[in-house]
């Protein structure tokens, strides 16, 4: 008699955990195949107030689906100290130098944290060639 108690609440169980999973089917885009994109996603600044125009949007392995980035878009550098991002809205930003070298990651995140990424470079403008005078 135990074991009959035993076997039938086992198949209760099961059953109830069957009927949970018939409802948790999703015809949602998974993440892992949404890509957050930056263009361009690279490129070299030369000199103080060099600016660069950069531009989110969404890439999807499955070309059936309407997924799109959730506004409003939080844009930051990784090095405060090279540039900044002056302005941003709906999709884009502009990014601005402050005229020292090296490297500088911006990032991209929408309300609800998917990311994507761009780089500068940023170099001092060449010197001025001399010219000479008779």
């Amino acid at each position: 008699m135990k074991n009959l108690k035993y076997y039938g609440l086992l198949l209760a169980t099961l059953a109830v955990v069957a009927a949970v999973n018939m409802g948790c089917e999703s015809t949602e885009t998974t993440e892992s195949a949404i890509t957050v994109t930056v263009e361009p996603a690279g490129g070299v600044l030369v000199g103080r107030n060099a600016t660069a125009t950069l531009t989110a949007s969404i890439m999807i392995a499955d070309s059936n689906s309407t997924e799109s980035l959730v506004l409003p878009l939080e844009w930051n550098v990784s090095e405060g100290s090279l540039g900044a991002i002056t302005k941003s809205g709906g999709l884009s930003a502009v990014y601005v130098s402050n005229g020292r070298e090296g490297a500088n990651t911006i990032s991209v995140k929408d309300r609800i944290g998917r990311k994507g990424v761009a780089a500068v470079t940023q170099v001092k403008p060449a010197p001025a060639a001399k010219t000479a005078t008779p």
